[in-house]
């Protein structure tokens, strides 16, 4: 187990942890100095049967952003208070972080007892009692000590020790997870990083990807060596305190914040989602792009609130917002992060992270809107699959970005599909719902279509997104799922109704019958003695033609060359009979059995090769495809 020590400045944290392990925390010469805890400290030791660590933070306002580093969901609080004192600024903010982070068991040490008369040791208890109200310190002992002379120390190890028999880590399907909040140098060992594991499992051998906004973001290292709790280890899993050797980085571009994941589990993003509740004695009512200061475990960042419910959020009160970052965020779905004043120094409020995708549209909108809060009730749940049919109802989700949200490694896909009433289609998720939907407003788009201009083939896949105010991909899945069910067809690039007929322009049916007859021949003239015949100009002849192939009336296979239909299919068979029984063909032998000159031979055979119903090798050919491919 894993405590984490919090209080005001001077009311014994350190002192209450040298008392139980031995071990003084404040290894800084600048903390020796001014007897201050300025940055983290750990300790660890025995009691009974459990190995306990314990992290020291600093209780000075200064350096709160240390003190959130050293916070992780699944560790034991060890709120300390000073009966001389009593409660004081610091420790209500840092009671504040630790239920805002999630914490959900911890003892209470009201130290100093020995300087104060013992009736003021009762009321400090009544008034401690009274503050943790409603919280989840409500029923939490409170253990009177003084760490100087040695009382009451047994019953902190006592309280300790029966917690860390009742505490229950939490292990999920995750991958592994730490957030890095030291990085130093072993001699004859190299770079070791520090941190508090918050998913999965670590092993010797592993590699994993350094996430980072520095110069390391991405870079693959191996793991060496596994500490946890101050003892070597094969492995660290979720909630273990651990420290790695890392091979293929040096420790001096570590900084505090880099995150150790695997690397299909990688992504960052400047955009964050989160559920914001603020705390009751914030001094001001937030309003839309305040700069804040933005503490996500170990990482630190400089960012602004998006309001997305309302004009302000007043204290007390909680809402969904956004948070826009100067730098990238490694945010994951269920995460908590910390939010403080940039001006003023305190602690806003905190919340748990429910997106991690910036908007495709207005952040504001009422359907990203809707989509949000139902998935923040999911991620409260840690109901995984049932967010992703939350989010794929309202459009395709690109299936690997969504598992990176959550850190699940991509072996889980099965498992997600599974029983859930959601689809693979083009690597995007998507629900039953979100088909029947998008597939009527397609169908219904290519119908009004249809009406006004029946002489088109059909809309091309960018024209039904633009006319549909949506995105190709969404237009693409729900035109895949329509043609599997008969209702629209693929034609030339185009999508038409399937019981859709082409009305031929009056012009062109005119021209067509005309023409026709000097078309239906084993060789038909070129385009140019065709508009020579029929004293037409050329470039309004090219003009008709191709209209005339766009509709599948004439067949085009070369610039100045069009056939019918029917004729072609009649090529295609002489192909097939001089293939017969796996023969190939040369021109010579296609000329002689088609009785076709040997220039629209070649115009032939290569209009064929160019649909790959036919292949060329050296002056040989072979069919390697279907007929109808010469007829698409």
């Amino acid at each position: 187990m894993i405590v984490t020590l919090a209080g005001h400045v001077d009311h014994g944290k350190t002192t209450l942890v040298k008392s139980l392990t031995g071990t003084d925390t404040d290894r800084l010469k600048e903390e020796k100095a001014r007897g201050l805890t300025i940055d983290l400290g750990f300790a660890y030791t025995n009691i009974g049967n459990d190995r306990i660590g314990f992290v020291d933070v600093p209780g000075h306002h200064r350096f709160i952003h240390n003190m959130v580093a050293g916070i992780a969901e699944q560790q034991h609080a060890l709120l300390v208070i000073a009966a001389d004192d009593g409660i004081m600024p610091q420790t209500r903010e840092h009671f504040q972080i630790l239920q805002l982070m999630g914490l959900s068991s911890g003892t209470i040490a009201l130290t100093k007892i020995d300087r104060v008369e013992p009736q003021l040791v009762d009321t400090r208890e009544s008034e401690i009692r009274r503050f943790v109200q409603d919280s989840f310190l409500e029923t939490a002992p409170i253990l009177r000590i003084s760490a100087e002379k040695d009382i009451g120390i047994d019953n902190v190890k006592a309280a300790l020790q029966t917690a860390a028999q009742r505490q229950i880590t939490t292990t999920s399907e995750k991958s592994f997870r730490l957030c890095i909040d030291r990085s130093f140098s072993v001699r004859g060992a190299g770079t070791v990083v520090t941190g508090t594991v918050l998913s999965g499992r670590v092993q010797i051998d592993n590699n994993l990807s350094i996430g980072s906004n520095g110069e390391l973001n991405e870079s693959v290292v191996r793991v060496r060596g596994i500490h946890v709790r101050d003892m070597k280890s094969d492995s660290a899993t979720t909630g273990d305190r651990a420290s790695l050797n890392l091979v293929g980085v040096p420790s001096e571009h570590i900084q505090r914040g880099d995150w150790l994941l695997t690397e299909e589990t990688l992504s960052s993003s400047n955009t964050a989602t989160i559920e914001l509740k603020v705390v009751e004695n914030f001094p001001r009512t937030i309003r839309h792009w305040l700069p804040i200061h933005l503490y996500h475990y170990a990482s630190h960042a400089q960012a602004h609130i998006s309001l997305l419910e309302s004009k302000t959020i007043l204290p007390g009160t909680t809402q969904l917002v956004d948070l826009i970052s100067s730098d990238n965020l490694h945010t994951k779905l269920g995460d908590r992060v910390i939010v403080r004043d940039h001006h003023l120094g305190q602690t806003i409020g905190g919340g748990l992270v429910v997106n991690t995708t910036a908007p495709a549209s207005r952040r504001r909108n009422i359907s990203r809107l809707a989509v949000l809060q139902k998935t923040a009730q999911a991620v409260h749940k840690n109901a995984i699959k049932e967010s992703l049919y939350i989010q794929a109802t309202e459009q395709p989700i690109p299936i690997n970005d969504f598992l990176s949200s959550w850190n699940i490694p991509r072996d889980y896909k099965k498992t997600l599909f599974e029983d859930s009433g959601i689809a693979e289609r083009r690597s995007y998720a998507v629900t039953h719902e979100f088909l029947t939907r998008s597939g009527t407003q397609v169908t219904s788009t290519l119908e009004g279509h249809h009406k006004t201009h029946p002489e088109s083939q059909g809309l091309e896949l960018e024209s039904l997104a633009a006319l549909n105010n949506t995105d190709r991909i969404s237009i693409e899945i729900a035109c895949d799922y329509l043609i599997e069910q008969n209702v629209i067809s693929l034609r030339n690039g185009k999508y038409s109704s399937s019981q859709h007929q082409v009305a031929i322009p009056k012009a062109l049916e005119n021209l067509y019958k005309e023409i026709e007859p000097l078309l239906n021949v084993q060789q038909p003239p070129s385009l140019g003695d065709i508009a020579k015949l029929k004293n037409r100009a050329l470039k309004q002849m090219e003009r008709d033609f191709r209209g005339l192939a766009s509709l599948r009336f004439l067949i085009q296979i070369s610039p100045n060359r069009f056939f019918l239909p029917t004729k072609i299919a009649e090529m295609a068979q002489i192909a097939l009979d001089l293939c017969e029984d796996g023969h190939s063909f040369n021109v010579r032998e296609f000329r002689d059995a088609s009785g076709i000159g040997r220039n629209v031979v070649i115009e032939i055979l290569e209009y064929f090769d160019a649909k790959k119903f036919t292949k060329r090798t050296d002056n040989q050919r072979q069919v390697v495809g279907s007929a109808e491919l010469v007829l698409a």
